[in-house]
């Protein structure tokens, strides 16, 4: 398949700035570009490197962060001579963990999850969380609650900022536009397309 990756090690620094990341359009969204990064977060990692910095653009942001890396919001010293500033483009950076074995990511978040699900029938003789309902509507109170009041909802979303909020936004909108698009090529979707 096309494709391939272009980087400068700054090894006085440990960090690398990945130039180009290139994955051919025939090829996305089977997998083959995470498992390059993986490989070339394993030889980073071999080599002594803590980092990995990349300016993406905005169709690259959400693919990047993916792969872990998160937008840079305050410029920092370590690397700010040393790499170009790009317009329309995000600075992100990855921290590279010691105990993350990157060419086994796949087996490891299996894991994971049936180490958690293994702890949760444990805990709670369940595999799954179940939430009360709310009250509110028992009560018959007509109240508007903020969406952290919601049991489950993760409340750290509302404490970001309204950037971060717009990216995570953008980081669904793509992907959901993508499984519409497919959903209305499928011939059984043509009942569906034109109002009755």
């Amino acid at each position: 398949p096309g494709m391939g990756v272009t980087y400068r090690p700054f090894p006085e620094r440990r960090f690398a700035e990945i130039v180009f990341f290139v994955v051919s359009k025939k090829v996305q969204i089977r997998g083959y570009g995470s498992r390059m990064m993986n490989h070339l977060k394993a030889a980073m990692q071999g080599e002594g490197f803590q980092r990995l910095l990349v300016y993406g653009d905005n169709t690259a942001v959400r693919f990047f962060a993916k792969q872990g890396f998160q937008e840079v919001l305050v410029g920092n010293p370590r690397w700010k001579e040393y790499i170009k500033d790009y317009q329309q483009s995000t600075l992100m950076e990855c921290v590279l963990s010691p105990e993350i074995d990157y060419l086994n990511v796949p087996p490891m978040v299996k894991q994971q999850h049936e180490d958690l699900r293994a702890y949760q029938l444990e805990k709670t003789g369940t595999s799954f969380i179940l939430r009360p309902g709310l009250r509110v509507f028992k009560e018959g109170k007509v109240k508007i609650l903020h969406p952290s009041e919601i049991p489950g909802v993760d409340p750290h979303y509302y404490t970001l900022t309204e950037r971060e909020r717009s990216l995570r936004m953008k980081q669904l909108v793509e992907p959901m536009t993508k499984i519409l698009d497919e959903i209305t090529k499928l011939p059984e979707a043509s009942l569906f397309l034109e109002p009755v």
